[in-house]
């Protein structure tokens, strides 16, 4: 259920879909973004999202799933992997590879993200 989750959170980022991708995430949730301050709260989220889309040239966006744990409580589970983003700009592409961490918590029998960290392996993307 939450590697479908996270699938479908992927599909809706993917789409630039800001109102269908916060909806994968908790009230109270937070993201670590790569080089920049922590935010947390849907609000805050949504200013990250537009940030985000408005701003950088993002031509394609992935992630891939490497594994996900349950707690053995049931109600907490961490997921990990990799992403690759493609960035456009000055007419050329630019490959960003990096890594990610999810916190999801379940409320209501469904899965929320509650924290979300990500960064890339190299200090810069490289010419494609």
């Amino acid at each position: 259920m939450i590697h479908q989750r996270s699938k479908e959170l992927v599909a809706y980022e993917t789409d630039k879909n800001i109102d269908a991708a916060l909806s994968f995430y908790a009230e109270d949730a937070i993201i670590q973004p790569a080089n920049s301050v922590q935010v947390q709260g849907k609000k805050a989220i949504a200013n990250l999202y537009n940030q985000v889309f408005e701003n950088a040239p993002i031509k394609e966006f992935s992630g891939s799933t490497t594994q996900i744990v349950i707690a053995q409580c049931g109600d907490l589970a961490y997921e990990y992997g990799v992403n690759r983003i493609v960035l456009s700009a000055d007419g050329a592409d630019y490959l960003d590879m990096g890594k990610y961490m999810v916190i999801w918590k379940r409320l209501d029998n469904k899965w929320y993200v509650a924290a979300l960290s990500f960064s890339s392996d190299a200090p810069e993307p490289s010419l494609l």
